[in-house]
């Protein structure tokens, strides 16, 4: 790589530095701001009530020869927060057993892991849902109709009660 390219490539590389640095700090600053709203007005929106900031102009770094820039409306948008993440439900000792005993009757007669997640209303861990229906299985409750090939789950099914 000859010389002048390299620099060509570093100054390129600072200014994309330099750009996500503020980006980052803009994200922050208004972050910042929706919380300082949230703590002294309770009952108003998080987010302040201002135009959207406007990003400067981003350097691409594909071809050193060919530094385009990209507009600020191609920038993603910071004045939304990113939804919040849902909390996993604190699972006791059994429980996960338990629930899929009591929602059991309504299954339908053919069902998978999916079915089951539905009918619990939470998605419990995948190894704590695995072992759950293999003990059905394993009990005789329900049989593997159609075993996992990949993208399709494996599929069970109900086996009807012995008088």
């Amino acid at each position: 790589m000859p010389n002048r390219e390299f620099e060509l490539r570093k100054r390129a590389l600072e200014a994309q530095f330099q750009a996500d640095v503020e980006l980052l700090r803009a994200s922050y600053e208004l972050r910042l701001q929706a919380l300082e709203t949230l703590f002294h007005n309770p009952g108003e929106s998080a987010l302040p009530a201002q135009p959207a900031l406007t990003a400067r102009p981003i350097r691409r770094l594909a071809a050193p020869a060919e530094v385009s820039e990209i507009s600020a409306a191609a920038a993603p948008s910071l004045s939304t927060a990113p939804p919040p993440a849902s909390e996993k439900p604190k699972l006791k000792r059994g429980q996960v057993i338990d629930d899929l005993a009591g929602i059991f009757v309504q299954l339908p007669e053919e069902f998978d892991s999916q079915d089951v997640v539905r009918a619990l209303g939470y998605k419990p861990p995948r190894a704590t849902l695995y072992r759950a229906l293999m003990d059905l299985v394993s009990e005789g409750h329900v049989k593997m109709a159609r075993h996992s090939d990949g993208r399709t789950p494996t599929r069970y099914r109900k086996v009807p009660d012995k008088p």
